[in-house]
């Protein structure tokens, strides 16, 4: 393996680097990316990935999902469509109005059988001042084959949906919603029956950041906080019970329920084990580089997605150093600009923006899969923002290159 991919990178006791893993699924990457990237699936024989869709720098919307056979992957852009994987062949997916009020989609999932689409429609939201009001969010269901559209949940007035989370196994989903009031307990959540379409407030919660998540066979709520914790919840008639069980971000539960996968801030992959409440490191940078506090949200991290069988974790870190001051005459302009011009445009009563000042920083990433029982870990250059697990293709063989 190249030195320069695996130069800083750390590994837990036992674990060792490979130029090459072995698993039963395939990944796809690139949809979670800005617009315009491309869509890819690594092949699993060596050869060229396979790519779903090209690199468009004109594709200024789009919403990605990939049905969990592996067959299929749906777009929202403008209208659905249904790409076969396997023929290459697209068809539109018919039913779904169109309702200029409601034309951005941020969320889209694919039932387990493959019969219905679970997503969120919204209107675009336009700055103002450097900022974008939020705007009235609903989720909606469609049928995969077309028709059968239905509106499940719509905002009201004084609250916003950000977080859905669908619990298929159990026929409901979890929306996270907040108040565009001030409250302590601002963050509501709501459990809706997609059989009935019935919603109960099942509890609140403070200081929600982000990646809300259900435990797989369990009824345990994970969450990290905006102060990097990560909390545990307890779904009951009385409403949620949490507590924090370590420090962290970005938490993916594995698919038995039994372990959280997490990221040490941006540069190290960790694991946190229900039964026994323990912490172990898995892949980190040494050194770190600046903290988050140090970066003040010049970076961020992504959260680890293991494989449907629990054996793989792709993850992403991220190195982030200090640069010297500049010495010349040129450097030193072009930084006191950098600085000088955010400032000015951000005091425009009419920008559409705003600008934070350059922070002269240097970031390293990596990218890479580790394959938890045989302890083999394989890394690349790159900076990812999410993958999918796809089911392998009887022709394909089981070779992963990432």
């Amino acid at each position: 393996m190249n030195g320069t991919v695996t130069k800083g990178v750390q590994l837990a006791s036992g674990f060792e680097f490979t130029e090459q893993l072995s698993s039963a699924y395939r990944l796809a990457y690139g949809h979670v990316k800005s617009p315009c990237e491309a869509i890819s699936i690594s092949c699993l024989d060596g050869s060229p990935n396979q790519e779903v869709l090209p690199e468009d720098r004109q594709r200024l919307s789009m919403t990605v999902c990939f049905s969990p056979d592996g067959s299929t992957m749906y777009r929202f852009e403008g209208r659905m469509y249904a790409h076969d994987l396997d023929t290459g062949m697209v068809r539109v997916v018919q039913g779904m109005p169109r309702e200029p009020a409601f034309e951005d989609i941020r969320f889209m999932e694919v039932s387990p059988d493959n019969r219905c689409l679970l997503l969120t429609q919204t209107t675009p939201r336009k700055m103002v001042r450097g900022s974008a009001p939020f705007s009235p969010c609903r989720l909606c269901r469609l049928d995969t084959e077309g028709g059968g559209f239905q509106v499940l949940y719509e905002d009201p007035p004084d609250c916003h949906l950000d977080t859905v989370v669908c619990d298929w196994s159990r026929g409901s989903v979890l929306l996270r919603r907040f108040g565009l009031t001030s409250s302590k307990d601002r963050d509501e959540i709501w459990k809706l029956d997609l059989a009935t379409g019935a919603t109960t407030l099942a509890g609140k919660i403070a200081e929600i950041g982000w990646d809300l998540l259900i435990q797989p066979k369990g009824d345990l709520l994970c969450w990290s906080t905006s102060n990097e914790e990560i909390h545990l919840g307890v779904l009951g008639k009385n409403g949620i019970t949490r507590k924090c069980v370590t420090k962290g971000t970005n938490p993916a539960w594995s698919p038995d329920g039994k372990t959280v996968a997490f990221m040490k801030d941006q540069h190290c992959l960790a694991l946190w084990d229900a039964e026994s409440e323990q912490v172990r490191e898995l892949v980190w940078y040494e050194p770190s580089g600046l903290t988050h506090a140090q970066r003040r949200g010049y970076s961020y991290t992504v959260a680890p997605v293991w494989s449907p069988d629990g054996q793989m974790l792709w993850f992403a870190l991220t190195q982030t150093r200090q640069l010297p001051r500049p010495r010349s005459l040129p450097g030193m302009m072009r930084y006191a600009y950098d600085h000088v011009y955010p400032l000015l445009h951000n005091l425009n009563p009419r920008r559409t923006s705003i600008f934070v000042g350059y922070r002269h920083h240097e970031q390293i990433f990596r990218v890479g899969i580790v394959d938890i029982r045989s302890q083999k870990v394989r890394m690349r250059n790159g900076h990812g923002s999410g993958v999918d697990w796809l089911p392998e293709r009887p022709e394909s063989k089981v070779a992963v290159m990432v």
